[in-house]
Order: C-alpha cells, then sequence, then structure tokens
C-alpha cells in the first residue's frame, strides 16, 4: 500500500498554517505558507507523497478548497467542532 499524508489546514487573512502528519500518526512537518495562489500551488507541487488534506470552515476556506481541491488526493471542510465533514466535501 502507498503512503499518504494527512494535512490540517488553518487558514486565515494572509497565512495558512498547516502540520503534515504520515499514516502512524507521526508529525512530518508543519509551517506557514502565505494566503496567495502562487504560494500555495509551489508548496503543494514540492509534497512527496499523495495527500488528504482538511480544513475548518470559515469565511476564508472557499477559494483554498476550491485550489487545492483538484491537487490532492482528497479534501475535506469540516466543522470546528468534532471535525465531521460538510456536505458535498467528501467523496462518494
Amino acid at each position: 500500500m502507498d503512503s499518504i499524508d494527512y494535512i490540517g489546514f488553518d487558514i486565515h487573512k494572509k497565512t495558512i498554517s498547516f502540520c503534515a502528519k504520515e499514516q502512524d500518526g507521526g508529525t512530518l512537518e508543519e509551517g506557514v505558507i502565505p494566503a496567495r495562489r502562487a504560494d500555495l500551488k509551489v508548496w503543494a507541487q514540492k509534497r512527496a507523497r499523495p495527500w488528504k488534506g482538511a480544513m475548518e470552515a470559515t469565511l476564508l476556506t472557499g477559494w483554498v478548497y476550491d485550489f487545492l481541491k483538484p491537487l490532492a488526493a482528497e479534501s475535506r471542510i469540516v466543522r470546528s467542532a468534532g471535525g465531521r465533514p460538510l456536505a458535498g466535501t467528501s467523496p462518494r
């Protein structure tokens, strides 16, 4: 089975914080990306393995989700309480 990374995003107006974890739960990387499409694309293309991303539903989430969706193995928007996916953001 191929390895896949799990990445959580915390989206702010000017920055996007992230934490990437391996399947066993070990932390791979933590960092901050400028909240610009060009910077996000460079960051996503440097990922060595396929990844699944999750981000909290906020006013700023929409463009990030739309931008990352084709670059990720899976991308989800979750509610802040409990991490449950919102309708339409998980694969069927």
